[in-house]
Formats: structure tokens, sequence, C-alpha cells
């Protein structure tokens, strides 16, 4: 695997040549003397200042059923005491009562290890694939219900009387028809004409943290993916979203606008990622814009439209979650210092083909649990203010030291961390296999713990527009 990772490296350099090579020597960091080095264990301050420190990180594996052949994609409960996640059960009356249900079912466990138990079993539930990134999770705030199932068919799971005293269990499809705008053609612009979770493992449906919102990715006629976000609301044997709005950059007012800044940045690639400040935010990746051929995390302020640039480091980082203290990000797929895809974003211009190439280029790179796996991506830990304009290294959560079981990024956002912001669940995956180990992985910091910030709303403003099409007689 080594090996053809650093043939393909070495093609995508050679593009480059020499001068790449000349940028990244003079990048290169002097080493410090053995004089100046610190002693052993002692812990190391930031270069760049008021970097916060490294910390020490705990990994924590938590053993699982016997009946257990994967444990993938663990989320936290709202007590913190808990993890939910997927299981792939072998045929076990006593472990799951409807064995052909299968694959993966929504199980929940304590972080000690006890009171494992499936809770999606017998039910009329999505199947989720064997994969290490087989769907999503997040639980609301009531305790009684979960957000959960593959990325494009995600449903809720309602028990009584609780997630953790789960004695029967109901799913609920999401109809998402009420975000359908009428027919006609695309305005200058660009639209999304049918907003649909059922495009794809992009579209990733995210929960907001007060349990009233839903998030996703859909495709659109200017760009690849269009971020959108509409009201969750229960309706009796269903749950409906509504009151859909557009997150992406305002596109070109017509057709001849000659402003070229609407231009590039709504061509760019757009992938929506994690709510985020509790839920007053959302955090997206974003290539093309200002910085063409850089993959880097963005936030918009969901009330009045203000944009973020979280990282800047000319590399490949994306999928996120913000602790709930509002002090740090864990970024799950980052490839700093890796020189992966460095080649794009070394020389930051503004794009505006974004989203055709690099799309395609993360199809080719991420699409499936085989391409992950030969990856040199890794999770890190940032301020939650990010890289501070690419100044800033990640410290890698869970380095990779050999063996066949391997952290891999997890695509859930917020409800990865514990609710003290002390641990963030994390994702696995088997070099043989490529599915996820048969346990738990959790990283638990050196830090005290702390109070999570209030649970803001996700309503966006008056700044979002709504989902629209116009009349095909008045756009000619």
């Amino acid at each position: 695997m080594s090996r053809s990772l650093r043939r393909g490296t070495t093609k995508r350099v050679g593009l480059i040549g020499l001068p790449l090579l000349l940028v990244a020597v003079a990048a290169t960091p002097t080493q410090a003397s053995p004089a100046s080095a610190p002693p052993p264990g002692a812990a190391r301050a930031g270069t760049t200042p008021q970097a916060p420190p490294w910390e020490t990180v705990r990994l924590q594996r938590i053993k699982l059923p016997a009946t257990v052949k994967n444990a993938a994609a663990p989320a936290y409960s709202k007590d913190g005491k808990h993890l939910l996640f997927f299981g792939n059960i072998k045929a076990d009356p006593a472990q799951n009562p409807d064995p052909d249900r299968g694959p993966l079912h929504l199980w929940v466990v304590g972080t000690n290890g006890k009171g494992a138990r499936c809770l999606s079993c017998g039910t009329e539930e999505p199947l989720v694939g064997e994969a290490e990134q087989p769907g999503l999770i997040a639980p609301f705030p009531d305790g009684k219900r979960v957000f959960y199932g593959p990325y494009g068919d995600p449903r809720v799971l309602q028990c009584a009387p609780s997630v953790l005293n789960c004695k029967t269990a109901t799913t609920y499809k999401i109809d998402t028809s009420g975000t359908v705008p009428a027919g006609g053609v695309i305005p200058p612009g660009g639209a999304v004409t049918t907003p649909s979770f059922d495009t794809g493992g992009a579209t990733s449906p995210k929960l907001s943290p007060d349990g009233k919102y839903v998030a996703w990715s859909d495709f659109r006629t200017d760009s690849l993916l269009s971020m959108m976000i509409g009201k969750l609301e229960f309706t009796g044997d269903k749950y409906q979203v509504t009151d859909a709005r557009t997150l992406n950059p305002a596109g070109p007012a017509s057709p001849t606008d000659p402003d070229p800044r609407p231009w590039s940045d709504s061509t760019a690639l757009f992938e929506l990622k994690s709510f985020a400040d509790n839920g007053r935010s959302m955090v997206y990746v974003q290539v093309g814009g200002t910085a063409s051929g850089n993959p880097d995390l963005w936030k918009v302020d969901l009330k009045t439209g203000k944009r973020t640039r979280l990282t800047a480091y000319p590399e490949w980082e994306e999928d996120m979650a913000m602790s709930p203290d509002g002090r740090s990000m864990y970024v799950g797929i980052d490839s700093q210092r890796r020189h992966y895809f460095d080649w794009a974003g070394l020389m930051p211009f503004r794009g505006f083909l974004d989203a055709s190439w690099v799309g395609a280029a993360a199809i080719t790179q991420v699409s499936s649990s085989e391409l992950r796996s030969c990856i040199p991506f890794a999770s890190a830990l940032l301020p939650a203010d990010g890289d501070r304009g690419g100044k800033l290294v990640g410290q890698v959560v869970a380095p990779y030291d050999g063996g066949d079981i391997r952290e891999t990024s997890q695509l859930h956002g917020w409800p990865i961390w514990s609710p003290d912001s002390t641990s963030v669940a994390l994702s696995t995956q088997s070099l043989t296999t490529l599915t996820p180990a048969s346990h738990l992985l959790v990283a638990h910091f050196d830090r005290a713990p702390s109070r999570p910030q209030p649970v803001a709303s996700s309503a966006p403003g008056d700044w979002a527009p709504a989902p629209h099409a116009t009349d095909a007689s008045a756009a000619c």
C-alpha cells in the first residue's frame, strides 16, 4: 500500500517540478538543535504566538459482545455515558431476533462497555451498508429519539420511554417533498429544483442540536452541490422537512453580471459538514472561490450569513466537529504536511471551475472504503477558530502505529464529542476487510470537563434564499 502511494505522489509532484520542490524546501522549518530540544515528556509550546499546547490523548477500546462483528461510526448519547453505533450482528436470537434484517443495526452501549443492546432490531428501519462509514447518527435533545440511517435515507427512531431504556421502538420516514419548488427553468445564478436526501453519499444530512432543523447537500445546476437547511416537523405518521433555504454564497445577478466574484464563489465545490457553535453556525468544506484547488473548512453564521474561513493550509481538510464548549475542533480528514493535495493549493488564485474537476478528483480518491484505506489522511485536533491562516498544524488524535486496524474519519459532526468536551468517539477501519473493527474506539483528552455552550437556534436569517424556479416565459 505504501509503495503504491509513493508512486502516485511522485507522479503528482512531477507535474509541478523543481519550482514546487524549492517552495517546499523553503517552507520547511529549521530543526531545533539537541541542546534546545525539550526533555522527554515535557509539554511542547506552540511556535505560533498564543498557539495552544498539544494535549495528552488516551485511547480507550470498548469491548462489545462476541455477536457484534463490526462496530461502526459511534456517537455520544445526550447523557455522555453511552455511545450509539452501527453494529453488524452475527445470527444469534439472544442479540438479534431478526438476523436477516442486517447488515447494520443501531446499537447503544455504556462508555464502560456494559449494557450493549440493539435498538433497531425488528423495526422497519433502513438497511445500513457494511462499511467503515455506513451512515449517520445524532441524538435528539429529548433523549427519546435518534436521527440515524444511511446518507440518502435517514429516519427517526423513537423509543419509549427513552433511548437508554428502549422497551418499544418505532421508525419514521422523513419526507422532503415539502421543500420541492414549483416547476420551471433555472434562474440566473442557479437553483435546486428537486431538493432531496436521496442523491448519494455526499448529501450527508445532519440534525441540528436543538432537534428542529435538518441540513444536507444537494445537486444544483451551476455548481456541484447546494447546501440546504429546512425545518423538521412530526406530522403524526412521518417527519416532514419544510421551509427549505440554501446556504451557498449568492450567484451572479444575471447572465451578463460583470462582477467575477459571484461567478467564482457560486461555482466552487461545497459540501455541508456539521452544525457548530451549538447550532448557531454551519461548517462546510469549500474548494474554489478565492482559493482554487484548496479543500478548506468554512463557517457560516446561520442568522447573519457571515462567513469565516477556518483552515487555509494548502492541503485537504474536511469532516469536522466542534466541541460543545466551543474550544476545540476535530478535523476528520487532514493531510497537513503529507504532500497529498498541496500540488493543487500551493498557489492560491480565484477559481471558476473547481466544482467540476475537484468533484471528479474526490470521487476518484475517497468515494469507497478501498480508496479511503490507501489515503494518508489522519484525524487532528485544532482550536475552534481553525489553523489561523495555515500557521497551525493539527495534533493527530490517533497516530497509526501498525497493525490491521486504523482510525478513520468520522462524519457525524457534533455528536462525536462528549457533552463535557473531554472525549471524541472515533471510527475505525480494517486494512484487510475494509470494514470497521469489532470494538469501539474513544479518544480522551487530558483536560478538565467543561460545560457546553447553550443550545442556539439554527433558524436561518433572511439572507438565505429559498430554492426556487422561474416561469419559462419570464426567463426567455
